[in-house]
């Protein structure tokens, strides 16, 4: 991390390869009011902290950038505070100087500082503290925390000036206390910017096959070893964590870049420097069956995809292919009734290892398959899923999907069943005339690293 800090007037010049800047700044503090010389019973404000930018601005690498500090509010003798000048960074950004302290006859609102704390970008603060020396006639405020530092306390014969940024504190027969100059603190990330890349001495540089070539020196190459030998600065950027989720018919995630394919058949190219990845995988459910008859009917629940979680050892650049099941499909049926249909197998097949998990069975109309009834749940590495509700039909009825990898199984119905989700079975359904099942969820998998 780098970072400049301008007190007074400069200029910044934008690193190369730098394109952005995290600034914290402020502008100068107004000084506090002086109430020597007036009617009795006064109270003296003190000054206003300068006010706070804080935020991230896009930069030119190589680009100069004026910096202006904004002055004090400057001590004042028997009158209002003066007000603090502003401060910038170029044209990207200003904060404005604070205003000076006012007195209890005036119409301006008095900031009343009594040591209170403060949270800026820059830390936390203090306000001055009160002086009643002269009181009941005369009482001195302190001025008000800054960014960057403590508000003047209020004085009786003493004054004091506020830290950056801050206010300068009241007094009583003395001048006031000044506020505080302002400051611009310039921070930004100097490790490279992309994955792969290597910065040495602050300068972004090639790699090649595991060295590093240094232009200036005729092009020869250098292992990292041998440049920490000669007093070379040489660090990598880690690549970052990321995960994907592949579903039969979407990739989704922080990292869909790294999928290709489409309708269940992809391939998952491994991220730069990544050697190892975690899986969550699951096949796809069965669905449920469709049952018709007068006699108390009863049908029952597609079976969940088989499931696995497994860290696997990978190359960075490999591509692995993925095969993700198709739930299985939901059925209608007319007298006597039919059998669900099962769901297909997902996979993933690196070099080092594979994973392959089968897809759930159909429910089987007559013989009945899953009872699920919404009372038992699975924990899975997908996390934790209930089977499918009952449906109550005629003294009997349909029975739900079990639960699933990544979601909930289909519950059972009368006429139609609902589909499972993420790999649980579809509800069954029954009816006195035409049923139809709930289909079995798709298969899903999800692949998670950690950067190194």
């Amino acid at each position: 991390m780098g970072q400049q800090i301008f007190d007074a007037d400069g200029t910044f010049t934008v690193p190369v390869g730098i394109s952005s800047v995290t600034l914290c700044m402020c502008g100068g503090g107004g000084s506090g009011a002086e109430i020597s010389d007036g009617p009795d019973f006064v109270l003296g404000g003190g000054g206003l902290a300068g006010n706070e930018y804080s935020g991230v601005v896009g930069v030119i690498p190589g680009e100069d950038v004026v910096v202006t500090i904004g002055a004090g509010g400057p001590a004042v003798s028997q009158s209002v505070g003066a007000a603090g000048g502003t401060s910038s960074f170029g044209t990207y950004a200003t904060a404005s100087g604070g205003a000076g302290g006012a007195m209890s006859a005036d119409s301006i609102p008095l900031y009343d500082g009594e040591g209170e704390s403060k949270t800026y970008c820059g830390g936390t603060y203090q306000d001055g503290t009160v002086n009643e020396e002269a009181a009941p006639f005369y009482i001195a405020l302190g001025g008000e925390a800054g960014v960057f530092g403590n508000g003047g306390q209020g004085g009786w014969e003493n004054s004091y000036a506020g830290g950056i940024g801050a206010g300068g504190g009241s007094a009583t027969n003395t001048t006031s206390g000044a506020g505080g100059h302002g400051r611009v603190a310039v921070n930004w990330d100097d490790e490279p910017t992309g994955v792969g890349e290597f910065r040495m001495n602050g300068t972004i540089i090639p790699e090649s096959t595991g060295a590093i070539v240094i232009a200036e020196n005729g092009g020869e190459a250098y292992s990292i070893d041998e440049l920490h030998e000669n007093g070379y600065v040489v660090w990598k950027r880690p690549a970052p964590d990321g995960t994907v989720t592949i579903d039969h018919d979407a990739i989704s995630g922080l990292n869909p870049e790294t999928v290709t394919g489409a309708e269940g058949v992809f391939n998952f190219t491994v991220p730069v420097d990544i050697v190892n990845i975690s899986l969550c995988i699951t096949g796809a459910g069965g669905s449920g069956g469709a049952f018709v008859s007068g006699d108390s009917p009863q049908e029952w629940g597609g079976e969940n995809g088989a499931y696995d979680t497994r860290t696997i050892v990978v190359t960075a650049g490999e591509v692995i292919p993925i095969t993700i099941g198709k739930g299985g499909a939901s059925v209608t049926g007319a007298f006597p009734g039919s059998s669900g249909n099962a769901g297909g197998a997902s996979s993933i097949v690196a070099v080092n290892d594979s994973v392959n998990v089968g897809g759930g069975r159909g429910s089987g109309w007559a013989m009945g398959e899953y009872s699920g009834n919404g009372g038992n749940e699975i924990t899975t590495c997908g996390g934790t899923f209930r089977d499918g509700y009952h449906a109550d039909y005629d003294g009997a009825g349909a029975w739900g999907g079990k639960a699933g990898c990544f979601g909930n199984g289909g519950s059972g119905g009368v006429t139609t069943g609902s589909a499972g989700v993420g790999g649980s079975g579809g509800g069954g359904s029954v009816s006195s005339g035409s049923a139809t099942s709930g289909a079995g969820g798709d298969g899903r998998i999800v692949i998670s690293w950690t950067g190194v």
